[in-house]
Formats: structure tokens, C-alpha cells, sequence
């Protein structure tokens, strides 16, 4: 009797004791997280029961940026060691927010009687206002939004998720969104792409910009162009028709602009590229000097002020590239080409047809045919060139 009492002493006090609880510690590389875990009473503390359960409560912890904290386990599911270097490695390595936002994460865990609690130790490489910032994007629709709204700020930096990523052309986008508005082009904006992680269907997209100039320039050219944009629309009797608007347009832009041919020379002997910045719709009608395309994004803008549909043509003219426009007037569509008057005032570029345009090529499969039947001198019956407001 006395051999059995002293058992049972002994049993209680190696319990007391903790015999029992064991300690391990590892090292992983980390990402972030989802949902199905419950908090605790002690509201510092997540309970998980099965792998998807441990792995969310891990990606809560990267979501609410914390550096530490605790995971209880309860009537867990499968074998808590190995899931938790799994799920450690899965949110590093394959979700996008741990892969953007994580250098990496230690755990350790202790073993008490029936449950285990597991310590995470997270370092990030990225701070809370880059998290927060993250904007989801659902569709094509969102993310040119979202880059419009990037470049009209001129802002350096944007970072977007996405739940179903597929490939795109970056650079193309930016093109065709300044080719909508001029007013974002003429920084010259040049964009770097980072995915996180490298490959998934779920992706986080960072996007870097660069400038040619600082962001005050840049607004206050941006201001001086759309001053200018006002200016030149300004006059116009809001009750003419809508050939007589475009031609006033035409004329206020090929009166007050030149042809640059110092960039020209320079553009065709190779010291200048294209995408220097010294073509658009700012040096145009702030300073009244460009290229063909500018000249065209010029009027373009003109245009558009106005509510007179209108598009810039990429093509080639005698053998050069060039630009021009195409406008639509009463449901039919013209060429337009300021730049051919203001190179050669005999030369009448209002209201051109498909078939006017013999020196010209152009993708016909971009654009709408040009067979309307109207022509300059239906809008002047009496005086059709040179006319000065």
C-alpha cells in the first residue's frame, strides 16, 4: 500500500514538474494570409484545428503586420510539426502577400499535455504603408483605371493584386493610356514590373515609375497645357456646327504652331529617339514648336475639349513616319493633317478622304474608313484657306 501511494506522489510530481513539454525551433523564408481560425479568450492568441486553418491563421498574422504571435492548436487535425513548416514554406514561397511582404519568419513550438502552442517570429521587408496600399483588381477595366489615376498624379509607385493574373504588356498599356490623354505623356513615363510571387495564378504587381522630370515641373506643365487646351477652345459659338468647330480647331493649330525641324534632323540622323519627349501635345501648344505627332495629339486634345470625336493616325507619310488625325463629323470621318498645311501653307489638310491621301499609309484595319462627302469649301463656300481668327 505504502509502494502504491508513493507511485501515485511520484507521477504527480513529474507532471507538476513538466516532464512533458518539449521545445524545437526551425527557420523558413515567409509570406501572408486568408481565414479559418478562432482567437482565443486571450485575444493575442489564434486557435487552429486543421493545415488550412494554421496556414490563414499565419497569413492573418502577416496581414495585420505583426512581428510576433502565438497559435494554439485544438483537437488538431494531422501532425502539427510537419504543417507548420509546410504552411510556414506555402505562405513564403506561394502566396502573394507573404511573397511580397515577408524576408523571413522563424517558429517554434512547445508541446503542453493535449494541445500545442506555436510561436511566429516574422521580419518584414516591406512596411505597413506598402501593405495598406495594396488595391485589388478585379478586372482590365480596374487596372487601367487605377494606371490612369497613377500617371495623371505622376505618382512613382502603385501596387496592385490580383486574384486571376494573366500576362500583360506594361509598357504597351502605358502607351495606349498617354495615346487616350496627352496630358500624361510628356514626363515621359517609363515603368518597371515586379511580380510576387513569379508565378501563380494569385499575383501582387508592383509597378515603379520614372519621370524625365520632377513631379512640380511635371504639374505645372500639365497646368500650362490645359490652360492652353482652354485658351485655344475658347471663342468658339457653342451653336456651330460641328464641321465649322473642328475646322476653327484646325486653323488655331496651324496658326500658331511650326514644324520643328531642328528635332526632325536630328530624329533622322539617329540623335534623337522617338520617345524623347520632344513630340507631344505640350510642346505644341505651350511651345508652339513639334513633330507631326504632337501637332496631331494637339489637335486631338482640341478636340476632345470640344466633344468632337477624334483619333491620332500612326502611319507613314512619303516614305516617313507620321501622324495625322481622323474626325467624325455628322456619323462620317475625315482625315485631318495639320502638320502638312503648316509645312506648306498652298496645302489644304481639312476634311481629306481615303482617296485624297495618296502618299500616305496607314493600318486601315485600325481605323475607320474616311468617305465622307463633305468638303472644305461646303464649310467656307467663299474662302476655304488661311482664314485667321
Amino acid at each position: 500500500m505504502k509502494k502504491a501511494i508513493l507511485a501515485i506522489m511520484l507521477l504527480v510530481s513529474m507532471m507538476l514538474g513538466g516532464c512533458s513539454v518539449m521545445l524545437e525551433k526551425e527557420y523558413v523564408v515567409i509570406e501572408p494570409h486568408n481565414e479559418q481560425y478562432v482567437e482565443d479568450d486571450r485575444t493575442d492568441v489564434l486557435t487552429v484545428e486543421n493545415y488550412a486553418g494554421l496556414k490563414n491563421a499565419i497569413l492573418s498574422l502577416v496581414e495585420s503586420g505583426l512581428e510576433y504571435g502565438v497559435i494554439r492548436t485544438n483537437n488538431y487535425d494531422g501532425d502539427v510539426t510537419e504543417d507548420l513548416a509546410e504552411a510556414s514554406y506555402e505562405v513564403a514561397r506561394n502566396d502573394p502577400l507573404g511573397a511580397f511582404a515577408i524576408d523571413y519568419l522563424t517558429h517554434d513550438y512547445n508541446r503542453i499535455v493535449s494541445y500545442y502552442e506555436l510561436h511566429i517570429y516574422i521580419t518584414y521587408r516591406r512596411t505597413r504603408e506598402d501593405i495598406d496600399s495594396i488595391v485589388r483588381i478585379g478586372s482590365d477595366s480596374d487596372l487601367k483605371e487605377n494606371i490612369t489615376q497613377l500617371l495623371q498624379n505622376f505618382g512613382t509607385k502603385a501596387i496592385y493584386r490580383f486574384s486571376y493574373y494573366d500576362e500583360k504588356d506594361y509598357d504597351g498599356l502605358v502607351e495606349e493610356l498617354c495615346a487616350e490623354d496627352p496630358t500624361m505623356e510628356f514626363g515621359n513615363p517609363q515603368i518597371a514590373v515586379s511580380l510576387y510571387p513569379e508565378s501563380g495564378v494569385q499575383r501582387i504587381v508592383e509597378l515603379e515609375v520614372q519621370y524625365n522630370r520632377d513631379e512640380q515641373t511635371l504639374t505645372t506643365m500639365r497646368e500650362d497645357l490645359l490652360r492652353s487646351v482652354r485658351q485655344n477652345t475658347g471663342g468658339i459659338q457653342p451653336d456651330a456646327s460641328e464641321e465649322m468647330k473642328a475646322y476653327r480647331l484646325y486653323r488655331r493649330v496651324v496658326d500658331n504652331t511650326e514644324f520643328d525641324w531642328d528635332a526632325y534632323e536630328q530624329l533622322s540622323e539617329g540623335d534623337l529617339s522617338r520617345d524623347s519627349g520632344t513630340d507631344t501635345a505640350y510642346d505644341a501648344l505651350v511651345g508652339r514648336k513639334s513633330l507631326s505627332e504632337g501637332i496631331a495629339k494637339a489637335y486631338y486634345l482640341l478636340c476632345r475639349e470640344l466633344g468632337i470625336e477624334c483619333m491620332v493616325v500612326r502611319g507613314r507619310n512619303a516614305g516617313f513616319d507620321y501622324a495625322w488625325n481622323i474626325i467624325n463629323i455628322n456619323d462620317e470621318y475625315y482625315h485631318v493633317d495639320c502638320t502638312a498645311e503648316i509645312m506648306d501653307d498652298n496645302y489644304q489638310g481639312y476634311l481629306l478622304t481615303d482617296d485624297d491621301m495618296t502618299n500616305y499609309r496607314w493600318n486601315d484595319e485600325l481605323y475607320p474608313a474616311c468617305d465622307g462627302g463633305m468638303s472644305i469649301e461646303d464649310v467656307l463656300p467663299y474662302q476655304h484657306r488661311n482664314i485667321h481668327e
